[in-house]
Formats: C-alpha cells, sequence, structure tokens
C-alpha cells in the first residue's frame, strides 16, 4: 500500500471521518451532497489505487519467480555447456596424443622407408654391378 507516514496516516483519518460523515447524511437524508460526495471519490481513489498496487506487487513477484526459474534453467544450461566443454578438452587431448603417436609412425616409417631405399639401391648397384661383370667375363 501507500507509505505510512505521518502526513498520509492524517489525510487518511481524515477521509475516514468524512466517509462515515457522508453515510450518515446518505442514510439519515437519503441524499448525498456535494461536500461530501467528493472525498468519498477521494477515498474509493486511494482505495483503488491500494488495489492496484498491490496487484502489481503479486504480479510483479510472479514474474520475479519466472525470472528465478528461468535464470536457474540457464545456470543448468551452462553447468551442461562446462561439461561438454570438459568433454571436448578430453577429446582434444585425446586426438594430440594419437597425432603425436602418428608423428611417431611416420618418423619411424620414413626412417624404414630410408633404410629399404638405400637397401634397393644397394641391392640394384650390386646386381649392375655383377650384371656387368658378368658381361665382361663371358
Amino acid at each position: 500500500m501507500f507509505e505510512k507516514n505521518a502526513a498520509m496516516e492524517i489525510l487518511m483519518r481524515f477521509l475516514d471521518r468524512k466517509v462515515k460523515e457522508a453515510e450518515e447524511e446518505v442514510t439519515q437524508n437519503g441524499v448525498l451532497s456535494e461536500d461530501k460526495a467528493i472525498p468519498l471519490m477521494l477515498k474509493m481513489q486511494f482505495n483503488h489505487i491500494a488495489h492496484l498496487e498491490e496487484s502489481v506487487n503479486e504480479r510483479f513477484g510472479q514474474i520475479n519467480q519466472r525470472f528465478e526459474q528461468v535464470d536457474s534453467r540457464f545456470k543448468r544450461v551452462d553447468e551442461r555447456f562446462e561439461q561438454i566443454d570438459e568433454r571436448f578438452d578430453q577429446i582434444n587431448e585425446r586426438f594430440e596424443r594419437v597425432d603425436q603417436r602418428f608423428d611417431l609412425i611416420q618418423r619411424d616409417m620414413g626412417s624404414r622407408f630410408r633404410h629399404m631405399e638405400r637397401m634397393f639401391l644397394g641391392g640394384f648397384t650390386f646386381l649392375s654391378f655383377l650384371i656387368t661383370i658378368l658381361r665382361f667375363v663371358k
């Protein structure tokens, strides 16, 4: 409702008194005079505004509750993304280990192929040498 302060309380007491006077006037005379109607309308406006304020506060409370639920969901989604990020980091580490193994295999195969290349060249050289000698010997 409205903030409680001295001026507001004095005004509300005044309006309550005037509303009672208006009620008495209507019950006694059956008619409401203009000077009694104005405080009555003002009191009705205060009550209406107080009711609207309660409704707005209630609605904002519901909205805040929904935002808290949404915020909670976003936190859970964020936690899931962090878990997925950790999994990707683990997968990335595995791929790095696989890359290291392939590098080792490639180096090993390269050295083996160079060794085999030397052996083939040596073998072809030896065969060429033998063929050349056999040609001259005949």
